[in-house]
């Protein structure tokens, strides 16, 4: 699952405003904050990180409904088919129902024509 880079921290740019809490040039310190301030500025690159946790253990989970399914359709018995790690993350707890169970599943791509959108699309 390639997501046009748009799960890369530089891309999202979540790091920016991020600081140490303590900046040191040449042994002397410069700049302090609160821990309160960078912890707050932090929030955004940790919940840019779970997201990517989540979209990983989506790809995970693919992969494995994908291997499973190619094997069953080679003869494969049932108790010999991979493992699918639903459970190593929230997001694919909720979709396993649509993922693996009776559900059918869809897949929208959005793309635009405008020439400078194109890497993304």
């Amino acid at each position: 699952a390639d997501l046009g880079g748009s799960e890369k921290v530089s891309k999202s740019k979540a790091d920016a405003g991020l600081a140490a809490p303590v900046t040191m040039v040449g042994g002397v310190e410069v700049d302090r904050l609160s821990w309160r301030e960078y912890y707050l500025r932090r929030k955004r690159i940790q919940e840019t990180q779970h997201i990517n946790a989540g979209l990983f253990a989506l790809k995970k989970v693919i992969e494995a409904l994908h291997t499973r399914s190619e094997m069953r359709e080679s003869g494969t018995p049932s108790h010999l088919l991979p493992y699918v790690p639903y459970q190593d993350s929230k997001l694919t707890m909720l979709l396993k129902d649509a993922l693996g169970g009776t559900s059918r599943t869809l897949v929208l791509c959005t793309a635009s024509m405008d020439q400078r959108h194109a890497p993304e699309s």
